[in-house]
């Protein structure tokens, strides 16, 4: 992403006042005191012009995607006997392994507060981060500042000439915020969002880039008393929000809320439980610090209902004549299909409740669909059996030709239905992530094109419908007209008819010209998602072009 000529910055002159304790043990929203004295061992320091030092924030760590393929086990491993403990290499002094909730493997000096996912066991990868962190520290020194009260991430990765960059960021627990050495383009927090920003504004989303931190780094960390009342008084506005308006803003339903805030509340007796509690308590206060940046909470001018735009769109654009012209093929299905599809979005955000309950609802009609569609097929094919409508081998009657027709529209329905209702068996947030990136690009055009894949199936039904009424209308008042079976006027109808169907198809399922994936449904479901998408992938990320799409 390329950042623009001007951009908001931040720098540790903008650090809030710090509150130094001491303990062993970090709170969430208070401060330990963090001495940064020489890294333990002597080890040999690399030279900072030989790295590369960038400025990042938690979205940047690449936990989930590191895809560590580890070697098969060629021989036994044999236990010695009466053995009690099971330990690993030894760290230097300082410095313990631990294991986040999830299970990936991180590493923290407990009297730097120092952070790292670099594989610390391997010497020269632990001689790099500590001298990293004492190259920061004497940045810091000479510019007045010291890391007291702050914890330190360093993320160690490849550039694109796969050299090693040291990319770090300091959080502060008492300010909530996130700090640089130098300043940094806050564009990367800011690009889902489209309106001015101001630094208020900014804060509600460098709280819960804070957030995301706590949740990567867990295992240390207390919750007090206060930040759970403070989560939980979130969660229950929401969870009444939801039950007592139709537009309510809250990222999940009423269930799902009451359910997670049983949960919550267990954090009060369970205490640390090896940072499952800082883990539980940091995603959440991160997911609804985001939604509330989206909404551009506390603001002149905040969205308070889901149907309210802050940018001043139509939420029902004026429609394409691609659409107009299927809408009359399919029996208006299109049109109904993007309204519903329009009132999940807003100002380029997701809701993802209402996508959900729509998609459901969608699933449950594709069901109903395939059913009457193979019960159609049925019809035909024994209305075809009646002896007095097959008028021999040589000719076909208008009442067979319509069935024949009516045949091809009802596999056509199945055809489509079936592909629908295999996609569309997931309705994860993830996929609500790639609903977003495919519409992204073209929003307007790409809504119509999806409105009339997810008509397809209901205005085949129809067409087959209305072909076997035709055919049962032209027994009825036995029209005695015939078509020779080898007529090129029968023949190309019926090709017409496979063609159409056939074409839908491959414009439903087939990849495009370059082999990517791009095309409607396989981009639909199977994009991949940027890197920062990964570990919240339906929050944020700075691969996406713009016009900003979000999911909330």
């Amino acid at each position: 992403m390329e950042s623009p000529t001007e951009y908001l910055s931040f720098d540790l002159s903008q650090r809030g006042s710090i509150r130094t304790v001491t303990g062993s043990s970090t709170s969430i929203g208070s401060h330990v005191a963090i001495p940064m004295g020489p890294t333990a061992g002597g080890t040999t320091r690399t030279p900072r012009s030989s790295r590369t030092m960038k400025c990042i924030n938690p979205a940047d760590v690449e936990r989930y995607m590191r895809k560590i393929v580890i070697k098969p086990r060629k021989g036994s491993l044999e236990i010695k006997s009466m053995t009690r403990k099971f330990e690993g290499e030894l760290l230097p002094d300082d410095w313990v392994a631990c294991a986040h909730p999830e299970g990936a493997l991180y590493f923290h000096n407990t009297s730097k507060n120092i952070f790292t996912e670099a594989y610390l066991y391997d010497q020269e990868m632990f001689e790099l981060v500590t001298s990293f962190a004492e190259e920061l520290r004497d940045s810091l020194r000479s510019i007045g500042e010291s890391l007291t009260g702050l914890e330190l991430v360093v993320e160690v990765f490849q550039d694109v000439n796969d050299e090693l960059v040291c990319g770090y960021y300091l959080a502060d627990n008492e300010a909530r915020a996130l700090l640089w050495l130098e300043p940094y383009d806050a564009e990367d927090m800011l690009w889902e969002f489209e309106g001015e920003t101001s630094m208020t504004h900014l804060k509600v989303e460098m709280e819960s880039r804070y957030w995301t931190h706590c949740e990567l780094f867990p295992n240390h960390r207390d919750v007090p008393d206060e930040i759970l009342n403070e989560l939980m008084g979130i969660m229950m506005h929401s969870s009444i929000d939801a039950m007592t308006s139709e537009l309510s803003l809250s990222i999940y339903s009423p269930q799902e809320t009451r359910d997670m805030l049983d949960l919550v509340e267990r954090v009060r007796t369970i205490g640390r439980a090896n940072g499952a509690s800082a883990c539980v308590v940091g995603r959440l206060f991160s997911l609804y610090g985001h939604n509330r940046f989206l909404h551009n909470f506390g603001q002149h001018g905040a969205r308070l209902a889901s149907d309210q735009s802050i940018y001043g769109r139509n939420i029902h654009p004026p429609r394409s004549y691609l659409l107009k012209m299927f809408s009359v093929l399919l029996f208006s299905a299109p049109n109904g299909y993007l309204k519903s599809l329009e009132e999940t979005w807003l100002d380029r955000t997701l809701k993802y409740s209402a996508w959900k309950d729509l998609m459901m609802r969608l699933f449950g009609e594709r069901e109903q669909l395939l059913l009457l569609s193979t019960v159609m097929l049925t019809a035909n094919v024994s209305f075809l059996a009646i002896q007095s409508v097959d008028q021999g081998d040589s000719y076909r009657s208008p009442a067979q030709i319509a069935s024949y027709f009516s045949m091809i529209a009802s596999i056509g329905s199945i055809i489509f239905g079936l592909l629908l209702v295999r996609k569309g068996m997931s309705l994860t947030r993830e996929v609500a992530a790639v609903t977003g990136a495919y519409l992204l690009s073209d929003f307007n055009r790409r809504m119509e094109i999806l409105s009339i894949i997810y008509a397809l199936p209901y205005g085949l039904f129809m067409w087959a419908m209305t072909l076997f009424l035709l055919a049962f209308s032209f027994t009825t008042f036995e029209l005695d007209v015939l078509f020779h079976s080898t007529g090129l006027g029968l023949r190309l109808f019926l090709a017409m008819s496979w063609a159409a169907i056939f074409a839908l198809l491959v414009w439903f399922i087939l990849p495009d010209r370059d082999g990517m994936g791009k095309n409607i449904v396989l981009t639909f479901f199977q994009w991949k998602f940027p890197e920062s998408w990964t570990m919240q992938c339906w929050r944020r990320s700075k691969e996406v072009p713009s016009p900003t799409s979000a999911i909330v």
